[in-house]
């Protein structure tokens, strides 16, 4: 259902007040393909993940008990990245999508699952039965 004139001026006025108060924040709303939003946490991660690397061998290399941590920090530091860039290139390529988009359909190939894999196979086997 449409907007009326005033409820669309309403809607622009508030748009309008939004922009001017955070334009950092309207300029991140204003990105209509998510893709990018996860291309760049994609970018921080690798950029973590190599500070990570950085830390654990300064903590590796400068041996010394105080500087153990320090590398087990690093080698956190580093998992956390991988997972972060991990979840944000499933998302940006669709994989991290448990269901597929509104009118897109089932990816090609992937059947949504029937059951578990005994029922599957009794529904084999009554339909071999009623075969014959």
């Amino acid at each position: 259902m449409p907007l009326s004139e005033h409820e669309q001026r309403l809607l622009d006025q508030i748009e309008q007040a939004l922009y001017a108060e955070d334009p950092k924040w309207a300029n991140t709303v204003r990105i209509s393909d998510p893709r990018r939003h996860y291309k760049r946490r994609l970018i921080k991660a690798s950029i973590g993940f190599a500070l990570g690397v950085v830390v654990m061998m300064v903590g590796v290399v400068l041996s010394g008990s105080a500087l153990i941590p320090l590398g087990v920090g690093g080698f956190v530091v580093m998992l956390a990245a991988c997972l972060w860039g991990l979840s944000s290139w499933k998302r940006m390529n669709g994989f991290g999508d448990s269901t597929p988009a509104p009118g897109t359909g089932a990816p090609p190939g992937k059947q949504p699952r029937r059951g578990s894999f005994m029922e599957r196979m009794e529904e084999r086997w009554r339909r071999r039965h009623d075969e014959r």
